[in-house]
C-alpha cells in the first residue's frame, strides 16, 4: 500500500515526544508542567519520555483502566465493548463512543493527545501504509487482547482508508465495504437528487471547453482538499472530475439508517477557507442549524431514498448547499462525520448531562444491540431540524501559519481555564508544517450571546485573538 494522499496530514505527528507521568497520559496542563520542567532542566523519577519514532508501535501508549459504568453509559454496567474507530482524526468519534460507554481502539493519521488518551491504545495509519508488516502486528495485538467480533468504524476519510479497514479482517460495523464505494458515486448521488425534486450540479469526466464557472474535484478526497477551480493547478493523483458551481451555502444533514429507514439527526452549516491553491479546505462547523419544514421534509426523503437503494446501516453525511430553500445535493459520506461531534456536544449541553451518543447509537444498530433504543435516540436529536434554539455550538479549525515544532507552553493559562476547549491538541514537540492543522477550538454560544473570556488586556477578547495565539504555538 501506498502512502494516503492527504497532503495536509501531520505525517510525522507520531514522531513526537509524548511526556507521560506514572504510566499515564498526562492532560495538557501536565504537558505544559513537565515541558516546562524539562526546559529548565528540572527532572524526576517520576517522568518518562516517549518518542514514537524509535518506541514499539505495539506498546500502549497509557495505561488502561476500564471506566466505571454509571447513568450516561447506555449499555449496562454488565459488559464494556470495544470498538475499532479508523479514519484522519478519531478524536470527536472516540470522545463519543466514551460516552456510551464504549472502548475505543483508535486508528488515526496524527495521534494527538487527546485522542490517546481516549483511547485503550492508538496506531498510526501512516505507519500501517509505510509498512504493511505493521498490519499484521495491528491483527496479532487484537487477536491477544480483544474478542474476534470487535467491529471497526469508519469515522473520517483518507485515501485508502476502507481498504485498511478490511486488511483488518473484522467486521466493518454497519456496511459492507461495497456501500461506500456506491454512495461516494457521483451518478448514485444525481439519481438520488432526480428522485427527490433535488438539484444536482452538471458533473463530468471531461474538461469543459470553458472552464470558468468549473470546480475540479478528486474522487478519494475529503475535507475539500481534493477541490480546486478548473484551470488551476491540477491536483495530484487520481483524474479529476469537473463539477458546475452552483451558489448556496454548504451545510452537512447528519442520519443515522437501519437498511430499510432513516433518522435525520441534524442539521450543521460548514465553513471552509483558503490554504495555497486549494480554496475549499474545511475549517470547521456550526449548528444545529434549523431549516423550513419544506427543506426539511425533502431532507428527510433524501435520505430514505439513500437508506432503502443502498443498504446502509450506521450514520451517513449528507453535504448540500442550500440556496432559499433549494436544496443542491453533492456528495454522500457513509460513516461519521465531523459535523455529528456539534449535534453530540448540544445534547450534552442542553441536557446537562450526557443523555446520548451518536456513535452508541451506532453501534448499537450495527452489531444489533437494542436497534430500536439506537433509533428512537436518534430521533430526539431530529427536533432541532425544524425549530430555532437558544443554543449554538461551534468548532474551528486553526492551521498553521509557519512551519516548526508545537510548544503547548505557549499557550496562555487563561485559554485553558476560558470557557472555549481546545481539541486535537498534538503532543509537546510535534513537527508542524505550514499549512496542517494546529489544534481544534470549539465553544458554546446560547442566547446569542458567545461565551468568552472576561474582558481585559491580556486576554483574548475574539476568535481572531485565539487563532493568532494557537498559531503562536508553532515555533
Amino acid at each position: 500500500m501506498s502512502l494516503p494522499r492527504y497532503p495536509l496530514a501531520a505525517c510525522r505527528r507520531h514522531n513526537a515526544v509524548a511526556p507521560s507521568f506514572f504510566g499515564h497520559r498526562m492532560s495538557l496542563q501536565e504537558t505544559i508542567r513537565v515541558a516546562g520542567q524539562r526546559r529548565s532542566g528540572v527532572s524526576g523519577g517520576s517522568v518518562q519520555c516517549r518518542n514514537y519514532q524509535t518506541a514499539t508501535m505495539m506498546q500502549p501508549t497509557h495505561e488502561f483502566r476500564m471506566p466505571a459504568c454509571d447513568e450516561t453509559s447506555r449499555l449496562g454496567p454488565e459488559w464494556t465493548p470495544h470498538v475499532i474507530l479508523i479514519g484522519a482524526s478519531a478524536r470527536a468519534a472516540a470522545q463519543s463512543a466514551r460516552l456510551a460507554g464504549l472502548i475505543p481502539i483508535t486508528i488515526d493519521l496524527f495521534g494527538d493527545d487527546d485522542t490517546q488518551r481516549l483511547s485503550r491504545i492508538w496506531f498510526s495509519a501512516v505507519e500501517m501504509y509505510e509498512n504493511a508488516s505493521k498490519v499484521a502486528e495491528v491483527r496479532h495485538w487484537l487477536s491477544r487482547h480483544v474478542d474476534d467480533d470487535v467491529p471497526v468504524m469508519l469515522v473520517g476519510e483518507f485515501s485508502g482508508c476502507v481498504e485498511l479497514a478490511r486488511r483488518l479482517e473484522r467486521p466493518i460495523l454497519g456496511s459492507t465495504t461495497a456501500v461506500p464505494k456506491q454512495v461516494n458515486d457521483h451518478q448514485f448521488v444525481e439519481s438520488i437528487a432526480k428522485q427527490c425534486g433535488c438539484v444536482f450540479p452538471e458533473t463530468r469526466r471531461t474538461p469543459p471547453a470553458i472552464q470558468a464557472g468549473w470546480l475540479s474535484k478528486m474522487d478519494s478526497s475529503s475535507g475539500g482538499l481534493g477541490v480546486r477551480w478548473s484551470g488551476d493547478r491540477k491536483p495530484d493523483g487520481s483524474p479529476p472530475y469537473w463539477q458546475r458551481w452552483h451558489p448556496g451555502k454548504l451545510h452537512g444533514a447528519h442520519f443515522l439508517a437501519d437498511g430499510r429507514d432513516s433518522v435525520l439527526m441534524g442539521v450543521c452549516r460548514n465553513s471552509f477557507t483558503r490554504l495555497g491553491d486549494r480554496p475549499f479546505v474545511y475549517s470547521g462547523s456550526r449548528g444545529p442549524i434549523p431549516v423550513s419544514s419544506d427543506v426539511c421534509e425533502q431532507l428527510k426523503k433524501v435520505g430514505q431514498a439513500i437508506a432503502v437503494q443502498s443498504g446502509i446501516v450506521g450514520l451517513f453525511n449528507l453535504d448540500f448547499l442550500l440556496h432559499g430553500d433549494d436544496v443542491c445535493l453533492l456528495e454522500i459520506n457513509a460513516r461519521w462525520s465531523s459535523g455529528m461531534e456539534i449535534l453530540d456536544d448540544w445534547l450534552q449541553t442542553v441536557k446537562g448531562k450526557p443523555v446520548a451518543s451518536i456513535i452508541g447509537d451506532a453501534y448499537s444498530l450495527g452489531t444489533h444491540q437494542r436497534p430500536l433504543e439506537a433509533l428512537a435516540a436518534a430521533k430526539r436529536l431530529s427536533e432541532t431540524v425544524c425549530q430555532d434554539n437558544l443554543v449554538r455550538l461551534y468548532k474551528r479549525v486553526v492551521f498553521a501559519n509557519r512551519s516548526g515544532r508545537f510548544d503547548p507552553q505557549r499557550i496562555p493559562s487563561e485559554v485553558l481555564c476560558g470557557e472555549q476547549s481546545l481539541c486535537d491538541v498534538p503532543m509537546a514537540g510535534t513537527e508542524i508544517r505550514r499549512g496542517e492543522p494546529i489544534l481544534t477550538i470549539k465553544w458554546v454560544r446560547k442566547g446569542g450571546v458567545p461565551k468568552r473570556h472576561n474582558q481585559s488586556e491580556d486576554k483574548p477578547t475574539s476568535l481572531r485573538a485565539l487563532v493568532r495565539t494557537i498559531q503562536g504555538t508553532v515555533r
